[in-house]
């Protein structure tokens, strides 16, 4: 059984990036990862990064490639001299076989790079809403030449748990032909990673492994998911960590307080027994800071009450 994964991301989400691709890498046979560029402002509205996602790759430890021989598209149809310098590039670093493809568009695909061994295929392709983004990735995956039995997808502030990574695959393989779709749970964390948000941890509403091509999305900001086939839930989480680090959430959106950012009845309670996971904490992130506190106070390497 092949499990083809993807996340959806753009380069504000570095800091966050590598825990997601840490999670899929310990269960996928290949990860695709998509960069939408600077995009639709509603993603991030006062952005911290502007490099691409492709040379912030090169900087992880986890990644493993050709260097940091990466290409950009400031000329659509590339010159001849940059044609000739790509190939030379390919050649003194084989790619097992596949070819590389370079398209306009603002379409860069990079092959033969692995993410903790796992194979990771690198697109650009600006986002203009989630939902047709969701789209063309999984129609350009469908065109690749080694089709999987499933997909699964997490975005960029998402982190399969450990549970879930141990149990997929058995999961997956005892499933009646059938079932097309599975729907796990969410764990929201706040204030630090013993608590988590009830109103925001349940069913996700959104599929999150399908087979190929039973899955589409309304392209709109607050996408829709279609599908056809059987829906089952499966009671392993993705754990969130969009609540939890609150001075990138402050700087990217201004959010001051949990509470006063769009989510007004949220509350912190222990996270339940037997639930388990892999982050790093970013650097100069508050630890413990109450949900609805401000974060403008925040000062000094701790929360100052």
């Amino acid at each position: 059984m092949r499990i083809h994964s993807y996340v959806l991301t753009f380069p504000d989400e570095a800091d966050l990036l590598s825990d997601a691709l840490n999670s899929l890498s310990g269960f996928s046979d290949h990860i695709y990862l998509v960069d939408g560029g600077l995009g639709e402002k509603r993603l991030c509205w006062r952005p911290r990064y502007t490099t691409s996602i492709k040379e912030w790759l090169t900087t992880r430890p986890e990644f493993s490639g050709y260097g940091t021989n990466f290409f950009t598209l400031d000329s659509v149809p590339w010159s001849k001299e940059e044609i000739e310098a790509f190939k030379k590039v390919v050649a003194d670093h084989p790619i097992d076989d596949r070819e590389i493809v370079v398209a306009g568009d603002m379409t860069l695909e990079i092959c033969g790079v692995t993410w903790n061994g796992v194979p990771i295929t690198v697109w650009e392709h600006e986002l203009i809403t989630p939902g047709g983004q969701r789209n063309w990735i999984l129609n350009k995956m469908l065109q690749e030449p080694e089709q999987p039995d499933w997909v699964c997808w997490i975005d960029s502030d998402e982190i399969c748990t450990n549970e879930f990574i141990k149990d997929v695959r058995p999961y997956l393989e005892s499933l009646p032909p059938d079932v097309s779709n599975i729907v796990p749970k969410w764990l929201t964390l706040v204030e630090d990673e013993q608590h988590y948000a009830p109103s925001h941890s349940n069913y996700l509403s959104h599929a999150r492994m399908h087979h190929p091509g039973v899955v589409n999305w309304g392209e709109t900001w607050h996408e829709h998911q279609f599908y056809v086939g059987i829906r089952m839930g499966w009671d392993r989480y993705i754990v969130h960590t969009r609540m939890l680090y609150r001075t990138r959430l402050f700087v990217q959106r201004t959010h001051i307080t949990l509470t006063e950012g769009g989510w007004p009845n949220v509350t912190a309670d222990l996270v339940p027994p037997g639930i388990s996971w892999s982050l790093h904490w970013p650097e100069g992130e508050p630890v413990g800071m109450p949900f609805d506190a401000d974060i403008r106070k925040y000062e000094g390497g701790k929360y100052c009450k």
